[in-house]
């Protein structure tokens, strides 16, 4: 019956319509997600309509219509009753008319870049975890701009564990698994409003989501509020300017719909010294509507950007030239440059087409493409030529705070400290501490035929397609369906590249620890050549990355309860290709080596209950195997193929209870969380003094069989006494810890002082190394927040934030916990080792707690419908210092050298540390018509 209404509405429709006013709107969530097969209705009527795949209906009203109420259904399931009023005569459009639907997974927030931009310099140590926005749950709005700037993460994960897609497409990457969100970075006019996130465990609207977060990135000029935007913002955090230009227009008739971003943000440094700025960033989206159901659109970014690193500090460091030092840049010519330098140009496109052959069931295909480059400079200072039957060359390290040019190498030796040239070399630090260009130069020009100094860079060049056909069908009014299927193949380069010379004529591509003069050479087939600028030197291989599966989520919701279980076959495979025969592994290197492959299969489970309108109960758990990204499979493969001999899959369980009680002055919501990780695998290079004796190696750490254990709360509160007032108390307490004692190898060149310390082939097993019970150096394990927000009827609005952050811990070394620690070169264990001594010197650091007072202010008018407004933020208004994080030195390896180290007044290899900024701000002006 309900059918033929909806044919003769359809057939009659052109004649009633040049007569009769209708109401029309675009349905979404609270998440900005189109609502389908919502039948709206007017009260008293029988006639009705439905929206489309993109939420959108039209609706006749009847004749003679004043004032009524749309009412909005799901099924028999009544959502939403809404008011209409009729003027002169005229259509009623409601534009996008958000619909609450309490039955989806709670919570769910939006990620803002401009957070990123308040944090310190920690992107390229994987200490920020996502920063996310949400305007409606108040632990994440506060974990996103109260948290983030301390280095917090969510339930002490990287945003590895964090799934992101654009518009379908998953944008984790083959290398380390994480997301590269520069690669949207300053198109906020868009990618602020069109970011749904998923918290936790959660039926994701596309895929199977992440163990910690979903990130659904959706452009499309549809999504949007039509209109233009002007903006300008003044900071001393990362840049110092930045100007956004927008303009949407949004589908409409049978004309496509298209939206344009461009934003620059710059600075000759931020709050660090010598920390330059400068990125592009461009987007162009575009949209039509082929019919009712038929649908395509594209989309393309395209965001430069290049800037200055900072380095972590010691102590010594620290106390002697402050907060805002960075030792990698120094004048040239008048000029500052930075030595180390990233630069990311990395295009995105995105196609997309949509088809829904009846209002239950939709099909969308997604291709995706991305392909560029990242180059990371540094100074190569071990310059060499073959000069008979050896090298001749090398440089001192040029870092202004290399060991040997500090205060404490001059005070080494407790007997006899030369204070003398301690004094000297402290003056010098406080006086310059900068990289001297102009001695570098000199330096090369002093000899002939070589250079000792040149600038380079480490380059990768990835080339990816990746490929996604999502269906979701409504099989009735409570049980629904979504699958996807997908396939990803990539190709990236790595090669380090010539930069600058640093005024040499020549550079030899050689290695100075290589055992003999025949292994030196980098690249045997090009023994013999010069380097020339821009040119690959020292390593230049690729890997082939291929990734395929499936997966799928059914939904069911009942009278005051709903649940949800997904499951997803993943497969992966990894597959080097050399292009240098390396003189030190001249069989290993060249070519294709053997693929390795990973399958896996991970389950998700979850259920809500509402015991009564007040009270919320929900249970969520998942099982999930994940493929290692390719960095965590191969030993070095600059050198060779050499892949790690463990090929199991990373696991994780991870359950979470939540409760949410509310009435209408209070929100107060609790989750208690269980994860564990294991079979993790893990490889850093540094180097060592003291393994398996007295030897110093330049070595790669392997860490197989790793396990993390992560336990822990998250609640908040929100007392609004009144509708201008709100007051938000948040907590977010865990325990996270390494859960047991993991396998250790080393990897090195295979040299005579190699295999004299037992290695074969460059490869010693260490056994286990003893971390079990260590705190995971993930950032503050504990933070609290109390905040005052005021919203005045005038559209102004002022908040004030104290937060209290404590249990950040120093990431401990693993070679010292193992049996290196105690082992002399003839494998018995130190005649000196003093068990007790050693427990002290292993004692994990914790950093002290630390308080932070932010507050940020914004304003808005109204002018002749356009609007006019500015927001201000203030971080660390105290300017309180901190560390948020560090690292142990691998240089002291054994007890005695160890021991040793300890006892000076001041260490030469002491720990680094990452600390917060100090005082910090960021004000945006904008103007939106």
């Amino acid at each position: 019956m309900q059918k033929g209404l909806h044919i003769l509405c359809l057939i009659t429709l052109p004649w009633v319509y040049g007569q009769n006013p209708l109401v029309r709107a675009t349905l979404v969530n609270q998440y900005d997600e189109a609502l389908p097969g919502i039948t709206a209705t007017v009260e008293g009527e029988t006639m009705g309509t439905a929206s489309n795949a993109s939420g959108y209906f039209e609706l006749l009203l009847p004749k003679g219509f004043r004032q009524g109420d749309l009412q909005l259904k799901k099924g028999k399931t009544h959502l939403q009753t809404i008011p209409l009023t009729l003027k002169d005569g005229h259509d009623i459009d409601l534009g996008t008319w958000v619909v609450q639907l309490q039955t989806q997974p709670q919570p769910l927030a939006v990620f803002d870049l401009d957070a990123l931009e308040l944090i310190p310099s920690g992107l390229d140590r994987d200490q920020v975890g996502s920063a996310l926005q949400s305007r409606r749950d108040a632990f994440l709005n506060t974990a996103a701009f109260q948290f983030g700037a301390a280095f917090f993460r969510l339930r002490g994960l990287d945003n590895a564990h964090q799934e992101v897609r654009i518009n379908g497409i998953p944008m984790n990457t083959f290398n380390t698994g994480r997301p590269l969100w520069g690669q949207w970075g300053g198109l906020n006019d868009l990618t602020n409003r069109a970011q749904h996130f998923s918290y936790g465990i959660s039926a994701a609207p596309k895929g199977f989501g992440g163990l910690l977060a979903t990130t659904q990135i959706q452009l499309r000029p549809s999504y949007f509020r039509a209109g233009s935007k002007v903006s300008q913002a003044f900071s001393n955090s990362n840049y110092q300017y930045r100007t956004m230009v927008s303009y949407i227009q949004p589908v409409a008739n049978k004309n496509p719909g298209y939206a344009l971003v461009f934003s620059r943000r710059w600075g000759r440094q931020g709050f660090v010294n010598g920390t330059l700025y400068d990125a592009w960033s461009s987007a162009f989206l575009l949209e039509h509507a082929w019919n009712t159901k038929h649908r395509s659109w594209m989309t393309a970014m395209f965001t430069p950007n290049r800037r200055g690193k900072s380095a972590p500090l010691t102590d010594e460091v620290y106390q002697l030239k402050g907060l805002q030092y960075n030792p990698y840049w120094g004048w040239q010519n008048g000029k500052l440059r930075n030595s180390r330098e990233s630069k990311t140009a990395l295009p995105v496109v995105v196609l997309n087409h949509r088809w829904e052959p009846k209002p239950s069931l939709s099909w969308q295909m997604n291709l995706g493409f991305t392909w560029g480059e990242q180059a990371s400079s540094r100074l190569l200072y071990n310059g060499h030529q073959p000069t008979g039957n050896h090298l001749q060359g090398g440089g001192i390290n040029p870092d202004p705070v290399y060991y040997q040019r500090l205060p404490s190498y001059a005070l080494r030796d407790t007997e006899n400290p030369d204070y003398t040239n301690a004094y000297l070399l402290e003056q010098d630090l406080r006086l310059d501490g900068q990289i001297d260009w102009a001695a570098l130069y000199k330096a090369n020009v002093a000899v002939s035929d070589y250079g000792i100094y040149a600038l380079y860079d480490d380059v990768e060049k990835p080339i990816q397609t990746t490929w996604t056909i999502q269906a979701q069908k409504n099989f009735s009014g409570r049980l629904t369906g979504q699958w996807e299927g997908y396939f990803s193949s990539g190709r990236s380069q790595f090669f380090a590249r010539t930069k600058d010379l640093l005024g040499a004529d020549v550079l030899w591509d050689l290695d100075p620890f290589a055992e003999t003069l025949a292994a030196s050479p980098n690249n045997l087939l090009a023994k013999g050549a010069p380097v020339t600028l821009g040119t690959p030197f020292i390593y230049h291989y690729a890997i082939h990355s291929q990734s395929f599966g499936g997966s799928g989520t059914l939904t069911y919701q009942g009278a005051g309860w709903d649940t949800f279980f997904g499951f997803q076959y993943r497969a992966q495979s990894y597959q080097r290709e050399g292009f240098f025969q390396n003189g030190g592994f001249p069989d290993q290197s060249l070519g294709l080596g053997k693929p390795v492959s990973f399958q896996g299969l991970s389950l998700k489970w979850g259920v809500n209950y509402a015991m009564t309108g007040r009270h919320r109960l929900a249970f969520f758990a998942a099982l999930e195997q994940r493929p290692p990204p390719f960095r965590n499979v191969y030993f070095n493969p600059r050198e060779n193929h050499f892949r790690l001999p463990s090929s199991k899959l990373e696991r994780g369980i991870h359950t979470q209870i939540g409760y949410h009680w509310q009435n209408p002055v209070l929100d107060f919501k609790l989750n208690v969380y269980y994860l564990l990780r294991d079979r993790i695998r893990e490889i850093s290079f540094y180097f060592a003094d003291g393994v398996g004796g007295d030897d110093a190696l330049f070595v790669q750490e392997v860490i197989t069989g790793m396990a993390h254990q992560h336990l822990g709360l998250e609640a908040s509160a929100v007392y609004q006494p009144i509708s201008e007032l709100k007051i938000v108390g948040v907590a977010a307490a865990g325990r996270f810890r390494y859960a047991n004692n993991p396998q250790l190898t080393l990897a090195t060149e295979p040299t005579t002082a190699a295999r004299e310390a037992g290695f074969v082939n460059g490869l010693k097993a260490f056994g286990k190394t003893f971390l079990k019970g260590y705190a995971l150096s993930v950032g503050p394990q504990r933070a609290f927040s109390l905040a005052v927000n005021y919203e005045d009827p005038a559209y102004w609005r002022l908040s004030v934030y104290g937060n209290y952050f404590s249990h950040a811990h120093l990431d401990p070394n693993p070679l010292t916990r193992s049996k290196n620690l105690y082992t002399d070169a003839d494998g018995l264990p130190f005649a000196d080792y003093d068990p007790e001594a050693a427990s002290g010197l292993l004692k994990q650091e914790r950093f002290p707690a630390w308080f932070m007072l932010n507050a940020t202010a914004g304003k808005s008018w109204l002018i002749h419908r356009k609007y006019l407004g500015f927001f201000i933020s203030i971080q660390n208004a105290l300017n309180t210092h901190y560390k948020t994080g560090g690292y142990e030195q691998g240089r002291n390896a054994n007890y005695r050298s160890l021991l040793e180290d300890q006892k000076r007044l001041m260490p030469l290899f002491a720990p680094k540390y990452w600390r917060g900024r100090g005082t910090t701000y960021f004000i945006t002006c904008y103007f939106r018509f």
